[in-house]
């Protein structure tokens, strides 16, 4: 049974990008009350080996984002603090609760945007001993309907990281034919330098990256319908072969699945290539809707279902040639 309070503390974490150490934090005492041991690299990521490491083993990464999009102070006055996007965040209307982290404290504000002809500005109340530099995200209170969907903020990508936590649990005692290496990596978001310090740390021979992503209409992508394996976006480009060999092993292990195939937006799974990396990479997402948002949705069936996604991909990739 999945440990839902891990995802409950993890949306409530404050992470915004290149300010992730509180999310470091958690998954560090969560991996060492699981026997793990934690190796942190610089302020870009961190990763845990189950079971120990050998040498002699090829090594199956699987990896996370560990921040979520939110702002920055850039000016204070002492009537408000006017911010700067960091990554994607938007909401609807004027205003939302927020929450402003100081190097000592967290405090309750009103968000709000203002538009003009050129642009849209960010401000929010003013806190005592605030700075330029300080963070500011959206405030969280996940909700949990009766039918199954989790309503929160930062289910892109604290869902990754939940799963993380979910695999190490999973695999604790497993005696595996490569080295397992759970990795959170931070600035996703933006810039996407943790992915290549965590790609130049672990130089991993098969790479699973997980993330979330939109429910869409038009390719059939549901919430409820399981995990989805990106074929195309502007980081992920599997063969037809690799397309064939991922879709066979799932369904040989009645893991439900769907595909998604664009080329506007990506993952920071490009950092591993870029790294000149030859590891195959899979991008494992999650359907949502709201993503970036104050309010984003997800479906808990579909958290189990790519859990089963990810034991099938550990169990049999090697088999089915997907790496």
């Amino acid at each position: 049974m999945l440990n839902i309070k891990w995802l409950f503390d993890l949306v409530q974490v404050h992470s915004t990008p290149g300010d992730e150490t509180d999310l470091n934090d958690y998954l560090t005492k969560e991996f060492k009350a699981l026997n793990l041991d934690v190796q942190t690299h610089g302020q870009y990521a961190i990763s845990t080996t189950v079971n120990g490491f050998d040498e002699s083993k090829p090594t199956v990464l699987v990896g996370a984002h560990t921040d979520s999009p939110g702002y920055i102070v850039e000016k204070v006055s002492t009537r408000r603090l006017k911010l700067v996007k960091l990554g994607g965040a938007s909401f609807d209307g004027d205003k939302t609760k927020a929450v402003v982290k100081t190097d000592s404290n967290l405090y309750n504000v009103n968000l709000r945007k203002e538009e003009t002809d050129d642009e849209t500005l960010y401000f929010c109340d003013y806190v005592p001993g605030v700075k330029a530099g300080d963070r500011v995200c959206f405030a969280s209170n996940p909700i949990l309907s009766d039918s199954g969907e989790l309503v929160a903020p930062f289910l892109d990508n604290r869902v990754g990281c939940f799963m993380l936590l979910e695999v190490a649990k999973k695999f604790a005692d497993a005696e595996l034919p490569f080295n397992l290496v759970l990795g959170a990596n931070g600035t996703e978001e933006m810039c996407g330098f943790g992915a290549k310090v965590l790609a130049k740390a672990t130089d991993p021979d098969f790479v699973i990256c997980l993330d979330a992503t939109y429910t869409s209409e038009e390719q059939g992508i549901k919430m409820g319908d399981g995990a989805v394996i990106t074929l195309s976006d502007a980081s992920v480009l599997l063969s037809i072969k690799q397309r064939e060999n991922l879709l066979e092993l799932f369904y040989d292990f009645g893991v439900e699945i769907q595909t998604e195939v664009y080329n506007y937006s990506g993952t920071d799974s490009r950092a591993f290539p870029m790294m000149g990396n030859p590891a195959p990479v899979i991008a494992l997402l999650l359907p949502t809707e709201g993503n970036h948002s104050p309010n984003e949705k997800c479906d808990l069936e579909d958290l189990d279902k790519m859990l089963e996604a990810i034991e099938a991909l550990l169990d049999h990739s090697k088999e089915y040639h997907v790496w």
